[in-house]
């Protein structure tokens, strides 16, 4: 993974994560760390990266080869969207992997997006629906459906 400078484009930190595919990276709100979450060989990893150095990894219990997978900061820290069509999706805490939701193949739809606080959810195919995230009861809240 490397970090360039904008917009001189100039190459200013490289960081080899050991994962077999980064799927998302993101800077801590303060700019000082990175937040990576990839595949190993076989269940989903998250990474926080200090100044070069990989700090701590946890792994997620979420199967690897997430197709979209997805980071938003929230006031309790960051949120990681691991989302897999026709399968599960499930949203964890981007400090402890710790699962807060999980969506069935059904609900996740094809498309997410994670609003930038981590608390609601929005999932698209045919239907567009919104969802609470309700990590106390480890499942999403179905908020809007546009279902005709």
């Amino acid at each position: 993974m490397t970090v360039h400078a904008l917009p001189s484009g100039a190459e200013v930190a490289r960081h080899d994560t050991g994962l077999e595919r980064v799927d998302a990276v993101s800077f801590a709100p303060d700019g000082e760390r990175l937040l990576a979450a990839g595949s190993g060989a076989e269940t989903s990893v998250l990474q926080w990266i200090d100044h070069g150095v990989i700090a701590e990894a946890v792994e997620v219990p979420v199967p690897a080869g997430s197709k979209r997978t997805m980071i938003a900061w929230s006031s309790s820290g960051p949120r990681v969207l691991f989302a897999r069509p026709r399968a599960e999706s499930v949203v964890v805490d981007g400090v402890d992997g710790r699962p807060l939701i999980r969506l069935d193949h059904h609900d996740a739809g094809w498309w997410q997006a994670l609003s930038p606080d981590g608390r609601m959810l929005i999932t698209a195919d045919r239907q567009v629906r919104a969802w609470m995230v309700a990590a106390s009861q480890g499942r999403a809240a179905l908020l809007a459906d546009d279902r005709r």
